[in-house]
Order: C-alpha cells, then sequence, then structure tokens
C-alpha cells in the first residue's frame, strides 16, 4: 500500500466519521494485513485458473480428436454399408438377368407344347395359302 492511499483512507475516515487515524493505527495495519492476503489469494487463484484453463484446453483437444475419430469411422462405415447395398442391388439385376437369359435358352432349346403348335398352325396355314395361290394361277392361265 502506498503513502498516497494511506492518507487518501485517513482523511476519508476523518470526514465520514470525525475519527482522525495515525498512519500506525491498528487498523491501518489490519487493513495491511488484508492487501497482503488478498494479494496472496489473487495470486494462487490465477495459478488454479491458468491450471483449469490447461485442463480445459487438453480435454477439448482430446473431445475434438475422439469426435474426429468417431466421425471418420461413421463415415468409412457408411461408405461401406452404401457400398454392400449397392452391390446387394447390382448381385440381384445381375442374377434376374441371368435367370431371363436362362428361362429364354430354354426356350429356344425346348419350345413350349403351344409354341410347336402355333409354329404347326402358321406352316399349316401358309402351305394352304400356297395352294390357294397355285390353284388361282392355274384358273388364271387356263382361262
Amino acid at each position: 500500500m502506498n503513502e498516497d492511499f494511506i492518507a487518501e483512507l485517513i482523511a476519508e475516515v476523518a470526514k465520514k466519521h470525525h475519527v482522525l487515524l495515525d498512519k500506525s493505527d491498528p487498523i491501518l495495519v489490519t487493513l495491511t494485513l488484508n492487501e497482503l492476503l488478498l494479494k496472496r489469494y489473487i495470486s494462487d487463484f490465477q495459478l488454479k485458473m491458468d491450471e483449469y484453463e490447461q485442463s480445459i484446453a487438453i480435454l477439448q483437444s482430446d473431445s475434438i480428436e475422439a469426435s474426429k475419430k468417431i466421425a471418420s469411422q461413421l463415415i468409412t462405415e457408411s461408405g461401406q454399408y452404401m457400398k454392400q447395398q449397392f452391390q446387394k442391388s447390382v448381385d440381384e439385376v445381375c442374377d434376374q438377368i441371368k435367370a431371363i437369359q436362362v428361362q429364354q435358352a430354354q426356350q429356344v432349346i425346348n419350345p413350349k407344347p403351344e409354341l410347336d403348335r402355333v409354329t404347326l398352325l402358321l406352316y399349316g396355314l401358309i402351305g394352304l395359302c400356297a395352294l390357294i395361290l397355285l390353284a388361282l394361277i392355274i384358273i388364271f392361265f387356263k382361262i
């Protein structure tokens, strides 16, 4: 505590309370002790605050790293899931295409009986048309 401040305190007490204090008054000694204790408390408090700030910074950094790791893992796993789902869909479509190809190949190799009847009917109609055409040509040229 500096001399100007002590003089200011003595003047303020004299003005408010009409009591004149001496520089060696025990109340000023108590004030000085209080000031020293406050400085010490502030110093200790600042050290603790610095420690807490460091702890918070470390926790924040760890939290950010953990979040990045989780986010990266989530992105990787979701990408793998999407790839699996896409591959599954492609496989299903390929299986359907193969089934259709097999079915078509079987129809070419072993046509259904209905197709045989239809084919025979068509050949019969073509033959009948050919006979009618031949008959018309013969009739036309005889006349």
